[in-house]
């Protein structure tokens, strides 16, 4: 994973979780899928404190 800002979208896994996310509603899938997929996609990042998301302070 590559971080180079805090900003929200300042590291490669939300670059990817977006894109991915915004490529599954523009071919179709229902918001509540998507977000299903997603979240099973991503669960091995969910349960990584090494990858966890940027957090404001």
């Amino acid at each position: 994973m590559g971080a180079w800002g805090p900003g929200l979208f300042s590291d490669d896994t939300a670059c990817d979780v977006r894109d991915e996310y915004r490529d599954m509603l523009e071919d179709g899938v229902d918001d509540d899928k998507a977000t299903q997929r997603m979240l099973d996609s991503y669960a091995d990042v969910l349960d990584d404190p090494d990858d966890e998301p940027p957090r404001i302070l």
